[in-house]
């Protein structure tokens, strides 16, 4: 978790701050002070994920109006609105990229602990001598009693104890601590493809159920093209990236729009000739086999 923020020094001078000043006086500046600092520890990727205008204005410290708070920062843009209506810290991870990038440090780290552990675990230096050390000392380890807890019934002999310790060597310990966690994605639900996605999860997978979703809700489109060219679409707009949250949304939105134009072809009026293709259409870059 983050422990602070960067203030440039020129903040003093902005002319966004001094129309927050204008509007919402000192208290409405230290409010957006407050709400970058919270952001800092819970939200380091600079989207407000889940949270309305009262989350915001509390979060804030703020003590007027809720709507008037959100309104201004919006006015002023310190405060952006995502195409899904999450807030969003203006310019975030270009002010505070050391805050914005907590969550990579922090999986940097658990990936050099599993890597140090590993190798304690059998996998070079002196680990190799755990598994006698460990069948050595077992029988020295005292039986843990210090609950109210009944006796099992027959109760073991303390040769039986001893021979339960010995059973557990070193390498099942270990093995217990680096397995990696089951993959909940069942076998029959395949992913068909992946968007990237603004805010937390990074990614979102259309599943084979959403897909099939969509083929009952819209028969006379061919879904699977058109999921491609939206995938396309935010691959060449990355600004204009969707939450996971909002990307069903999203996906039905444009799977709309293509059945009613009629075709099922071409995508918004403002995005007929991309350049993500070396300049050519959607169309000739199906054509080619290049989605």
């Amino acid at each position: 978790m983050n422990s602070d923020i960067r203030l440039k020094t020129s903040f003093r001078d902005h002319r966004k701050r001094k129309k927050l000043h204008a509007k919402l006086g000192a208290e409405g500046v230290l409010a957006f002070i407050d709400l970058m600092l919270m952001a800092a520890e819970t939200r380091p990727d600079g989207v407000l994920t889940d949270m309305d205008k009262t989350d915001v204005a509390l979060d804030a410290n703020w003590q007027g109006s809720h709507e008037e708070l959100v309104s201004t920062l919006i006015e002023v843009r310190l405060l952006d609105v995502l195409e899904d209506g999450t807030y969003a810290i203006h310019d975030w991870q270009d002010h505070n990229a050391y805050a914005a990038a907590a969550e990579k440090r922090s999986e940097a780290a658990r990936n050099a602990a599993l890597a140090r552990w590993g190798k304690r675990c059998g996998q070079g230096g002196n680990a190799d001598l755990c598994d006698s050390q460990c069948e050595n000392d077992a029988p020295r380890m005292p039986i843990a009693s210090k609950g109210n807890a009944p006796s099992p019934t027959p109760s073991p002999t303390q040769e039986e104890r001893e021979d339960s310790l010995r059973s557990s060597s070193c390498d099942e310990l270990c093995d217990k601590r680096t397995d990696s966690p089951p993959d909940d994605s069942p076998a029959d639900d395949p992913v068909f493809v992946t968007f990237p996605t603004a805010g937390k999860p990074k990614t979102w997978d259309c599943k084979q159920s959403d897909l099939d979703r969509w083929k009952e809700l819209f028969p006379d489109l061919d879904v699977e093209r058109q999921i491609r060219l939206a995938l396309a679409w935010v691959e060449d707009n990355p600004g204009k990236k969707k939450t996971a949250n909002g990307m069903k949304k999203y996906i039905t939105s444009w799977l709309t729009r293509a059945q009613n134009r009629g075709d099922g072809a071409r995508a918004s009026p403002a995005y007929q000739q991309p350049k993500g293709h070396g300049g050519m259409s959607y169309e000739e870059a199906e054509k080619r086999g290049l989605l």
